[in-house]
């Protein structure tokens, strides 16, 4: 994480490759993209709150990049549900267009991306909790966990060099208290006036 309370945090580092399974008769099928575009600027958090919720229920990376439009990227056999992705963003946004299906060349950090919603969606399934940037932990933060251990994991990924992606693993652990939680929640409001 960049933020200063994490700088202690994740200082030991696991790189995880992993490699597409291909054969030479058979190539790693390519990633497929439509993008959505809105004629005006676009409340992030609406957007931000709707791509998650598309991507995990149709398990597709459906990627904001506010205010100007969304990308849902794909593979060939997840193209009827990207469809659907597209026109549902488009419907909750005034003016909004959806753009021919492409394929994406060149860009290992958007596959990268794509990965990585991929890889949060099921860290969501699987019971942990993501708190922002690359960070989970495994907790529901329920206010009898008085006084816990909760393990944590910053996830990085990235695009490796041979169509392969990197998993930059940190795991780590640290303690809480319900009332810091609670602090922090309710304060931060009145920390911006």
């Amino acid at each position: 994480g960049s933020g200063p309370g994490t700088l202690a945090m994740f200082l030991n580092q696991v790189l995880v490759r992993a490699v597409p399974v291909t054969s030479s008769s058979a190539p790693s099928p390519p990633f497929l993209l439509r993008q959505v575009s809105f004629s005006a600027a676009v409340p992030s958090l609406d957007l931000d709150i709707l791509c998650c919720r598309l991507s995990r229920r149709h398990r597709l990376a459906c990627l904001p990049q506010s205010p100007a439009d969304a990308l849902v990227v794909y593979q060939r056999c997840q193209s009827h549900a990207a469809a659907e992705v597209a026109s549902e963003i488009a419907a909750a946004f005034t003016g909004a267009s959806v753009g021919e299906e492409e394929e994406v060349v060149c860009s290992g950090s958007l596959v990268a991306k794509a990965v990585e919603c991929g890889l949060r969606c099921l860290m969501l399934e699987r019971g942990w909790s993501f708190v922002g940037e690359s960070i989970y932990v495994q907790s529901t933060f329920a206010v009898i966990e008085e006084r816990t251990d909760l393990c944590a994991l910053n996830v990085e990924v990235r695009s490796g060099l041979n169509d392969d992606y990197e998993f930059v693993v940190s795991p780590d652990a640290f303690r809480f208290t319900a009332l810091k939680v609670f602090f922090i929640v309710h304060w931060a409001p009145y920390r911006r006036n």
